[in-house]
C-alpha cells in the first residue's frame, strides 16, 4: 500500500484505552459476514456465571443472556468469585464475546461513536505510522 491509496477493510479489533483500530484489508476478512451480536459491545452482565476452564489461561464464561471468554488477565481474584463482567471486545473469527471481570475497567465508559468491530470501512492513506504490535 502506498500513501493516497484506496483502500477497504473491516475492523477486527477496537483497544479504547490505546485509541487504536485495527483494520484488515484481506480479501477473505473483508468478505466474512459480521457478527450479529455486536450491540453486546460495552454491555455490563450481573448475573450468576458459571466457567469452563479452557487454554493458556482463559475461560468460557456462560450467564443466562451469553457466554465468552475471560482471560486470567482480565480478572481480580479467583473465577468463581465472578459475578458481573463487561463485553470488553468481540472475537470477530470465533463469534464469542470477549469479558473483562476488573471493577476499574467494568466502570469505563468507553466510545468510539458508531464504530464497531466487523464494520467495513473504506478511505485513504495519508501517512504510514511504526508502531511496536
Amino acid at each position: 500500500m502506498t500513501k493516497n491509496a484506496k483502500f477497504l477493510a473491516r475492523i477486527t479489533a477496537l483497544d479504547f484505552a490505546e485509541k487504536k483500530i485495527f483494520l484488515c484489508p484481506a480479501s477473505h476478512i473483508v468478505s466474512l459476514t459480521p457478527y450479529k451480536e455486536a450491540s453486546l459491545l460495552g454491555r455490563v452482565l450481573e448475573e450468576s456465571f458459571t466457567s469452563e476452564s479452557l487454554f493458556g489461561g482463559s475461560f468460557r464464561v456462560t450467564g443466562s443472556t451469553c457466554s465468552g471468554f475471560l482471560h486470567k488477565s482480565h480478572l481480580e481474584g479467583d473465577i468463581a468469585s465472578v459475578k458481573r463482567v463487561k463485553v470488553k471486545e468481540l472475537n470477530y473469527f470465533e463469534h464469542y464475546p470477549v469479558f473483562t471481570a476488573i471493577p476499574k475497567e467494568i466502570e469505563t465508559i468507553h466510545s468510539f461513536n458508531d464504530i464497531s468491530v466487523g464494520s467495513l470501512y473504506e478511505g485513504t492513506i495519508t501517512s504510514f505510522t511504526k508502531t511496536p504490535l
